[in-house]
């Protein structure tokens, strides 16, 4: 019974480290698009 909760300890962490890992991937990639627009807004001439 121990070796079973284990296992199921160990898949719970294991996806919570995938949920983490997402997040922060997210993350990074909502910061790309924000640096993206502001690059391309710093390249179109003022009007």
């Amino acid at each position: 019974m121990q070796r079973s909760m284990a296992g199921q300890a160990q898949a719970e962490r294991e996806r919570r480290a995938k949920i983490i890992a997402a997040e922060g991937e997210y993350q990074a990639s909502e910061r790309l698009r924000q640096a993206a627009d502001r690059l391309e807004r710093a390249r179109l001439p003022s009007s």
